[in-house]
């Protein structure tokens, strides 16, 4: 236990100190200054009416759930006269579809490349968001117009660069990447193997719920438009951000004991969680983008929930501020991109690098704090025995008999815990599941995961076996 602790401090200092430098040396590429505007038409052409109602771009860059085919006029403003002659366009958004870029000539718009194009002198650059060469020799101020279909939310920040200052870009985000995506992998692999060693099943829970959100981040930053066909048959954006939920909560109820201290909080998380499934399942069959919005609300108010829950009984709860602080960054991020993305209320700069190193910070608290966790419990656990055997020991009368089962015994093939040998009372005692829930405060599904241990050691199909053969024992004894 000692060596593990040791372990992971020493991990913990080192990937602080290299989040601290990629995140002095992430900063953002030098970009040309462009003016966009927008009009929102699905004609394949521009009128000369519709050219004349082009809008200026809101500040957040987008428009939120507003989703469906847009206009867009891009002024490439003030090229210095050392420009190189060809320039890369990048929309860094990842749900922005079937692109295609116009170059107005004698007042004619010439198509020049779209995201389909893949060879040419103006071909698409094969990327992680829709990326494009324009030609710009001999021109001072171009204009470009492109023609945009949205699936999901409407966001469009255009980014223009120089050739250099693009792969410059391009280099950065891959050293960071790289680093935050291994590091998780790092995360991943120590959970696994502290599961497999020391067969506690929060371990198993964290990782899965690492897993499932790691899928919703690499959405976001484009590197599932690398990994995945354009066209897919099922939403998996959409299932990861249910998954996401659902297996927080499960992690949640698991490292923090909710059945034990807040047992009514299980109706109220069960019931987000189809609530959202209900939504999510609206949004597949219909490909109405405004069920995708309110899913994701319900996904973000599930956070905050079980954080401020975590808050209000943090007396109570023997690791809630692990969870209040693992979560506080995460969620003040999270809900950032909300409002960004899926309603398009405020800026987002089109980077997920504050979401990575809100969720490094968040894997580096709780894979520290399940192993803490698990060490005082453990510690909590030995002592109680110790105090148990000792007054077994001296033939306390108060000391009930079942606590005998605490130790190796010829009932059980294995030695049951304190809380099976309650339940297992109970079951003597003629209590049925729902009746040994409200004695112990725990949930239906708790007992049910007891019992069922408890026919295993006992080697019973049943209560009446369970309750025969413990008879016959203590008559034995």
């Amino acid at each position: 236990m000692e060596l593990r602790n040791q372990f992971l401090y020493s991990m913990i200092k080192q990937i602080i100190f290299i989040t601290c430098f990629l995140f002095c040396f992430l900063l953002q590429a030098n970009s040309f200054i462009c003016r966009v505007s927008y009009v929102r038409n699905d004609s394949t052409k521009l009128s000369t009416s519709s050219i004349l109602d082009f809008k200026e771009m809101p500040l957040s860059e987008s428009f939120g759930a507003a989703s469906g085919d847009y206009w867009f006029k891009v002024s490439i403003e003030s090229l210095p006269t050392t420009a190189e002659e060809k320039l890369i366009l990048q929309i860094p958004t990842h749900n922005a579809n079937d692109i295609i870029v116009y170059e107005q000539i004698d007042g004619t718009l010439i198509p020049i490349t779209n995201t389909k194009t893949t060879t040419g002198e103006k071909a698409s650059v094969y990327s992680r968001f829709p990326t494009f060469i324009l030609n710009v020799e001999n021109e001072i101020s171009p204009i470009y117009y492109l023609k945009v279909h949205f699936n999901k939310e409407a966001n469009f920040p255009v980014r223009i660069y120089s050739v250099s200052e693009y792969y410059k870009q391009v280099y950065k985000h891959h050293i960071f990447t790289g680093a935050y995506y291994g590091f998780l992998l790092a995360i991943l692999i120590c959970n696994l193997f502290f599961y497999i060693k020391f067969q506690e099943k929060v371990y198993l829970y964290y990782l899965i719920f690492l897993a499932t959100y790691t899928s919703a981040i690499l959405f976001r930053d484009g590197t599932m438009n690398l990994l995945l066909p354009s066209e897919m048959f099922i939403d998996l954006e959409a299932i990861s951000h249910l998954l996401t939920e659902i297996t927080m909560f499960v992690f949640a109820f698991k490292f923090l004991d909710f059945d034990t201290y807040v047992p009514k909080f299980r109706k109220y998380a069960v019931t987000l969680a189809i609530s959202m499934a209900i939504i999510e399942l609206n949004y597949l069959v219909t490909n109405s983008f405004i069920f995708y919005v309110i899913a994701d609300s319900i996904a973000m108010l599930s956070f905050l929930t079980t954080w401020i829950v975590c808050i209000v009984f943090m007396r109570k709860i023997k690791f809630a501020r692990f969870y209040i602080l693992g979560y506080s960054i995460l969620i003040i991020f999270g809900f950032h991109f909300l409002f960004s993305y899926d309603f398009g209320l405020i800026p987002n700069n089109a980077r997920t690098i504050f979401l990575k190193i809100a969720s490094t910070t968040d894997m580096l608290i709780f894979t520290y704090a399940i192993s803490y966790r698990l060490d005082i419990l453990n510690k909590e656990h030995k002592r109680r025995i110790e105090e148990l055997y000792s007054l077994l020991n001296k033939k306390v009368s108060t000391v009930d008999s079942f606590y005998e089962l605490l130790e190796e015994n010829t009932l059980t093939n294995k030695t049951l815990t304190i809380q099976e040998i309650k339940v297992l009372k109970c079951i003597y005692d003629g209590l049925s599941n729902r009746d040994i829930a409200e004695k112990l405060f725990v949930s239906n599904n708790t007992i049910k995961f007891h019992v069922r241990n408890i026919y295993k050691k006992l080697e019973v199909n049943n209560r009446k076996d369970a309750k025969n053969k413990l008879s016959l024992h203590k008559q034995n004894v």
